[in-house]
């Protein structure tokens, strides 16, 4: 993206376009059939319901077991990981 483009914006944390991002989709009409999970050293389980997003898992590791138990939700619950269907019933 070329630096004169209104949408480039240097950022040193992608934290203040997730709300931005969720928003997009939703206006877009693409957000009911997707799940959207955040993520990683500053994201909290707090700040993902705030944002609007589906869950949240602490690094990527972390996420892709989450993923599995949403995609497969048979499979037994990852311990200290969680949807945010519990507390937002979201998913």
């Amino acid at each position: 993206m070329e630096r004169t483009s209104p949408l480039f914006r240097p950022h040193y944390s992608t934290m203040p376009m997730i709300q931005n991002t969720i928003q997009t989709v939703t206006d877009s009409g693409l957000r009911d059939p997707l799940k959207i999970l955040v993520g990683g050293a500053p994201v909290t389980q707090e700040y993902a319901a705030e944002v609007g997003a589906d869950g949240f898992a602490p690094d990527a590791g972390s996420a892709c077991k989450l993923v599995k138990s949403l995609v497969h939700p048979n499979v037994a619950k990852v311990g200290g990981l969680q949807s945010q269907e519990e507390p937002f019933s979201k998913i």
